[in-house]
């Protein structure tokens, strides 16, 4: 059963891959748009934003023009799923991110993601050190609360640690996805 939800896993990755280099389309403006969301390692806030951006996307129609994934700058926790945190706060609220996998970063991830959203400032200054994407900025940046700040690490705390990063991340992805589509000059 594992090696057949690897199996299944991997040819997701390999799909999505080529999905994102080579569109089924020749029209340049129907190339789909890469996010890739980054925390430490990849179990608890980066999980949450993949999550959360998916269900933005595809409550605004546009769920195939997106290409969505997160990773971490860490290797710790590479192949495991998210922390039972993120997991239990994201079905919560209707979403479901336990087949979600940990990745690190990887060096083409600068050429494969446009958008390259970080949740905390260090992270964003190892993944400007490791990879050039075209933008690379703060989740926070576009929070109508609090901008430029990042978003807490809920790792190892407790269920409110979890509601609270959720919170926050939630309600910058209506910002995120209109700032997006304002770049890209398209509209829900």
């Amino acid at each position: 059963m594992q090696a057949a939800c690897q199996l299944a896993l991997t040819l997701y990755c390999v799909d999505m891959s080529i999905r994102i280099t080579n569109p089924s389309s020749s029209d340049p403006e129907a190339e789909q748009i890469a996010v890739l969301f980054v925390c430490l390692g990849n179990i608890c806030r980066s999980p949450l934003a993949e999550g959360l951006f998916r269900r933005s996307v595809q409550t605004a129609g546009l769920a195939e023009r997106f290409f969505i994934d997160s990773s971490g700058t860490s290797p710790w926790h590479v192949g495991q799923a998210p922390d039972p945190g993120s997991i239990a706060v994201a079905a919560k609220h209707g979403i479901d991110i336990s087949m979600q996998r940990a990745r690190n970063l990887r060096e083409d991830d600068g050429e494969r993601f446009h958008w390259v959203v970080c949740l905390d400032a260090s992270n964003k200054r190892v993944v400007g050190a490791r990879i050039e994407p075209k933008e690379l900025f703060l989740l926070r940046d576009v929070d109508p609360l609090r901008s430029g700040t990042g978003v807490p690490d809920p790792y190892g705390g407790s269920s409110q640690a979890f509601d609270e990063c959720f919170e926050i991340i939630e309600r910058c992805m209506e910002p995120l996805l209109e700032r997006v589509l304002q770049v890209k000059k398209l509209s829900v």
